[in-house]
């Protein structure tokens, strides 16, 4: 798992090894998210909370696209970068999207909004909100609707 990947997500997880790069096989089965290929389509991804949730939280979604450079992230923007220039999957970083759920006023479908992206080679998992340099990145999804259904969680 290469850290410039989803650096917020894997940052928060906090698993990582002295040479930055992050390992699946210290990832917990709790793990709450979803890594794979990116869809070419629509697809729906079912989650289910492992617990109850709090009655406010914020729901992230992190995407990100190899070999997508643009004019600003070429492939030589960061020389002394190792991470970045160094294996030539970085461009563009991952961009990053929020939603408030808010259970005592719950909505039908909460829409995602774009709040900015990781760092580019991954370094640390803050969100940067500048995403002027950004192009094609801000494309990779058109929209992500979220539905959320309460019960109660049932051991």
């Amino acid at each position: 798992m290469r850290p410039e990947s989803l650096p917020v997500f894997l940052h928060a997880l906090g698993i990582q090894s002295k040479s930055g790069y992050f390992f699946p096989e210290a990832i917990p089965k709790e793990m709450d998210g979803y890594a794979g290929a990116t869809f070419m389509d629509n697809f729906v991804l079912a989650s289910k909370a492992m617990s109850d949730l709090p009655k406010q939280f914020k729901l992230r979604f992190e995407i990100n696209q190899s070999f997508d450079f643009n004019d600003y992230y070429s492939s030589d923007r960061f020389p002394d970068d190792a991470i970045y220039s160094g294996d030539g999957y970085s461009a563009q970083p991952s961009v990053i999207y929020e939603v408030t759920i808010d259970m005592d006023n719950p909505q039908p479908i909460y829409a995602m909004q774009l709040i900015g992206h990781g760092h580019h080679s991954g370094k640390d998992g803050s969100i940067y909100p500048d995403i002027g340099q950004l192009t094609t990145a801000t494309h990779i999804v058109d929209r992500i609707l979220v539905e959320v259904k309460q019960t109660k969680y049932v051991q």
